[in-house]
């Protein structure tokens, strides 16, 4: 896959890496007890792990990584999504509609709640720590996205 990349001074680098650091750090302090009762409810909702099973993403240089967030489906939800033939009519319409679905049949009942409040993007905070990420820059894409 091909792209672009902007070579940046070594002490923007490490300046922007420090401030991802820090905020992410604080904000998984400030945000634990939210985290803890979010994974508490995506227990007790539906049966499965507490963090979603998503696609990998395209990150910096073209690399992929796994993305952490909050499970708000069902399990196996995308590959529910793409083969099986119940969903197909949704599959079109995602693929159609920027990727996103109104009224999406495979969000839970917690699932929405923390939709709503964007509690599921909550975890990205440990692919910043990672590395993985940064606070500012671009949305990671999945790989059939950018194609």
């Amino acid at each position: 896959m091909p792209y672009t990349e902007v070579k940046k001074s070594l002490i923007y680098e490490t300046l922007k890496r420090v401030v991802d650091v820090a905020f992410a750090i604080l904000l998984l302090a400030v945000f634990s007890p939210i985290i803890l009762l979010v994974a508490i409810l995506i227990k007790l909702d539906t049966p499965g792990p507490i963090f979603a099973d998503t696609p990998e993403r395209v990150g910096r240089s073209g690399k992929l990584f796994k993305m952490y967030k909050f499970r708000s489906m069902i399990q196996n939800a995308h590959e529910l999504l793409r083969e099986n033939p119940q969903y197909a009519s949704l599959y079109q319409e995602y693929k159609h509609g920027s990727y996103k679905l109104k009224d999406d049949p495979r969000i839970t009942k917690i699932g929405r709640f923390i939709r709503k409040y964007s509690l599921d993007e909550v975890p990205l905070f440990l692919n910043i720590l990672k590395g993985d990420m940064s606070l500012v820059g671009p949305r990671a894409y999945y790989p059939d996205e950018l194609r």
